[in-house]
């Protein structure tokens, strides 16, 4: 190797350092350019962000009108307007009135939310405000477009017309507890206006003296109307405007009636309401007319029956057939006739209810094993364990998966023994799974008190067990 050759490879290296110093000294200089253009422009940001404030409205206002509406709609705690407002305390207006004097901001985002204004409350309040609650109404229904749902059931209002009378197609839920004044007013309103309600309830608590001839009422011009209310007490009569409704079309039915109803509802009520799917009826006693003809109610699914002791049951249901009937609710005086009521309807009954406190399992026995595919039981009177036998030996409730009911100490141990066996054999034929049982006082019951407690300690863990629920022992299952 000559000795040119070291210095040429070192004047080489040399050379590319210089290179890349260079070139670094040209990356700081560009660097330096840009950090002085950073600095001119945060500086000319600074200048700016201040007059850029000062002309943007407070954050409170920034807050975009949806998320505000949702605030307010939380803040509704009752979830219903009272008329006249109330004052929750020393200066504290009421909800939501309040929010409209905060700003207009405010107050055009709380008379566009719907949602507040569905529901009206009526209160009562003093003698001076009432004159308050018309004028209010109307200015609720000039500043929304929402259906408004009104209830006035808690005490009598002769007001209450007047607030419905302005704008009577704005209502889709109406409650009203009718004073004479008021009823002969109600059903003096102009017919074809309830365009929008769907549901009315009518609490009465005396009639006017005489009623207007007419053979209309302005709610047989409801074409929505579905559901219908009407209560009737400490009065002798029906008024003829009361039937004077659209029958056909409804679909939920509750009467709670007079001496004189039970024949208004025998022969023209429920022969008129042909689309009824869910019907409730407290009738007090009172003579009627039996009809000759069958009455088939098709739709007929859910039926609550209640009345006087004198009540003759077995004439008033006699003609009814109700093939649709799922669910029925009886009290004790007419076992005999709501078993003929089943068997001659020839339906698929899942769901019974017997308020029966003084009857004895014998008197039960044919309904029970009328509603073959009954899958809740809720039962207001002491089963003997027999009832638990028909269960496990006989073949009752097969599909029963709801137990509701009283028991003395014996038929708890009946009852326990069933579900011993259900568990032992998960495939037979009992079916219970949820039970809700009271037991009564009586000689066996630290016997089944303590047999009770080793249960509930040896199926801690088991989740069919901690569906069985038993009251009136003093032990509570024993928990994780």
């Amino acid at each position: 190797m000559s000795e040119q050759e070291p210095r040429r490879n070192h004047t080489r290296k040399q050379s590319s350092f210089i290179d890349r110093v260079q070139k670094l000294k040209g990356g700081l200089d560009l660097l330096d350019r840009g950090r002085c253009v950073n600095a001119a422009v945060l500086k000319q940001q600074a200048i700016d962000i201040p007059a850029l404030e000062a002309g943007l409205p407070p954050p409170i206002q920034r807050i975009p009108p949806e998320i505000l509406s949702a605030i307010f709609i939380e803040c509704l705690v009752e979830t219903r307007v009272e008329l006249p407002p109330r004052r929750r305390g020393p200066g504290h207006e009421s909800y939501p009135w309040v929010l409209g004097h905060v700003c207009s901001h405010w107050s055009t985002v709380l008379w566009s939310t719907p949602e507040i204004w569905e529901s009206i409350h009526i209160s009562a309040c003093k003698v001076e405000k009432i004159p308050l609650i018309p004028s209010m109404m109307q200015y609720i229904t000039g500043r929304t477009k929402t259906a408004i749902s009104l209830n006035n059931l808690d005490f009598p209002q002769e007001s209450i017309i007047d607030v419905i009378i302005p704008n009577p197609e704005r209502f889709k839920d109406v409650k009203l507890f009718l004073t004479p004044s008021s009823f002969s007013a109600f059903f003096q309103l102009p017919f074809g206006r309830f365009d929008a309600l769907e549901f009315i309830a009518i609490r009465c608590a005396g009639f006017p003296s005489s009623f207007p001839s007419q053979n209309t009422s302005p709610l047989m011009c409801a074409p929505k109307l579905k559901r219908v209310i009407v209560q009737l007490f400490r009065t002798e009569r029906c008024p003829p405007p009361l039937l004077l409704l659209p029958w056909a079309q409804l679909t939920h039915l509750t009467l709670i009636g007079v001496e004189v109803f039970p024949d208004f509802v025998h022969r023209t009520i429920l022969r008129q309401s042909t689309s009824i799917v869910d019907c409730k009826m407290r009738l007090a006693h009172g003579k009627f007319t039996p009809l000759t003809e069958e009455v088939v109610l098709p739709y007929l699914r859910k039926l609550q029956l209640a009345s006087h002791h004198s009540l003759d049951w077995d004439t008033f249901l006699d003609p009814f057939v109700f093939p649709s009937l799922k669910t029925l609710a009886v009290v004790q005086p007419a076992i005999q006739t709501y078993t003929s009521l089943i068997t001659r309807s020839n339906c698929a009954l899942q769901g019974l209810t017997v308020d029966a406190p003084g009857a004895n399992y014998r008197e039960l026995q044919p309904l029970f094993w009328a509603s073959p595919s009954l899958v809740e039981l809720q039962a207001n009177c002491i089963l003997p364990p027999s009832f638990f036998e028909d269960i496990s030996e006989r073949g009752l409730f097969p599909y029963l998966h709801r137990l509701i009911t009283v028991v003395d100490p014996e038929g708890l141990h009946a009852f326990l023994d069933l579900f011993e066996h259900n568990q032992e054999k998960p495939y037979g034929k009992v079916k219970i799974a949820h039970a809700y049982i009271e037991c009564r006082q009586g000689p066996g019951t630290p016997d089944v008190a303590q047999r009770f407690r080793r249960l509930s300690s040896e199926w801690a863990h088991d989740a069919a067990w901690k569906n069985i629920l038993v009251r009136g022992l003093g032990v509570a299952p024993v928990s994780e």
